[in-house]
């Protein structure tokens, strides 16, 4: 019987101390989302910071030594601790997309479902690959040896909400506005490209992580 929902439920547990930063990071990106086009690519990229907080915390309570005494597998501490991540990007994404609907309402403007969650498609798509580089390093050397990977990956999410808001021509409100004209055909594309970048990810991290001395 696989043991991993009860990882994932772990997971969750121990992301309890960083409760209050859960909470302040997609007000952040709800403050920071009506200066812009859409609400989406930001409550991503705030997620997208959640991203080593579990590595953190397990590091600094020695819970790995923990994990290595329980009937669960390194492999599945590797996939909860991906499918939780991408569990809260996904969940702050589509919050963005209600967040769109209602400002549109707010605003008196027209609003596409489809053209939304092409944004989010993209926007998880840009975060797949900001948690794809992150995590092999995290496991493989732990949090604090790799820290300078949270400050890269810091700089990767700044660089993408820019690119993401940059004006694409001197009449354009930006890139978004751009995907929201070309549909969702390639923001899917991006999507699928970042999924099999993950999946590619975990393997190696389940690797490493095989190969880590707790």
């Amino acid at each position: 019987m696989s043991r991993l929902p009860a990882q994932w439920t772990l997971e969750l547990w121990t992301l309890r101390p960083y409760s209050r930063q859960f909470v302040l990071l997609p007000v952040m990106g709800l403050l920071l989302g009506f200066m812009q086009d859409s609400f989406v690519p930001i409550m991503v990229m705030m997620a997208v910071l959640t991203g080593s907080y579990g590595f953190s915390i397990s590091e600094n309570a020695h819970l790995e030594s923990l994990y290595a005494t329980l009937p669960i597998s390194r492999r599945q501490v590797v996939i909860a601790r991906y499918a939780v991540v991408l569990g809260i990007v996904v969940g702050l994404g589509l919050a963005g997309v209600v967040f769109d609907a209602v400002a549109a309402v707010i605003r008196h403007q027209n609003w596409s479902p489809v053209s939304s969650l092409a944004f989010l498609a993209a926007s998880i798509a840009v975060a797949g690959l900001v948690v794809a580089v992150q995590f092999p390093f995290f496991f493989a050397l732990g949090y604090l040896r790799a820290r300078f990977v949270t400050w890269l990956a810091l700089a990767l999410v700044i660089a993408a909400v820019a690119l993401l808001m940059m004006p694409v021509s001197p009449g354009s409100t930006g890139i978004i506005a751009t995907i929201g004209q070309i549909g969702p055909f390639w923001p899917l594309a991006g999507l699928l490209i970042a999924l099999a970048t993950l999946t590619g990810s975990a393997e190696l991290s389940i690797r490493l992580y095989r190969r880590k001395d707790l």
